[in-house]
């Protein structure tokens, strides 16, 4: 009997509500909101939940909301991708001065309250809290 080959085709695409979905989401930092422009420092390490949340490492590692929209005070500059858990999956800074785009290290999350730290070479680590704010316009979905 003669064999038909048949091309491979997609059928159908379908959706499945247990599938991680992910959004992109905005978080302003806490202490860069209240250092406006003249920045402040993050608090010294402390312990939460069993997890050490680091403080500034360098001492010009402060966080400032500027008026030309750099520092980590203005949410639109950290964009957290969030999966259908709520939980923080990426997250990066961007519109920083002298930097381009900075990758963060989610150290801990609470609820909507994500604790994060960046970091510049050997020397520079800037230990950050913010809260997860409204959906990124820019950036809808992934990172």
């Amino acid at each position: 009997m003669k064999k038909k080959y048949e091309s491979p085709r997609a059928v159908a695409d379908l959706f499945y509500p247990e599938e991680s979905i992910s959004s992109c989401y905005n978080i302003a930092c806490e202490y860069g909101i209240m250092g406006g422009e003249k920045g402040i420092h993050a608090p010294n390490a402390f312990t939460l939940d069993g997890v050490t949340i680091p403080g500034d490492l360098g001492a010009d590692d402060t966080h400032g909301k500027l008026s030309a929209g750099s520092g980590c005070g203005w949410a639109e500059n950290q964009i957290a991708e969030v999966d259908s858990n709520g939980k923080v999956t990426a997250l990066k800074e961007v519109n920083v001065m002298n930097y381009k785009i900075l990758d963060c290290d989610v150290i801990n999350q609470d609820g909507d309250t994500v604790y994060w730290t960046t970091q510049s070479g050997k020397n520079r680590l800037w230990s950050h809290m913010g809260k997860i704010g409204p959906k990124s316009g820019s950036h809808p979905n992934m990172l």
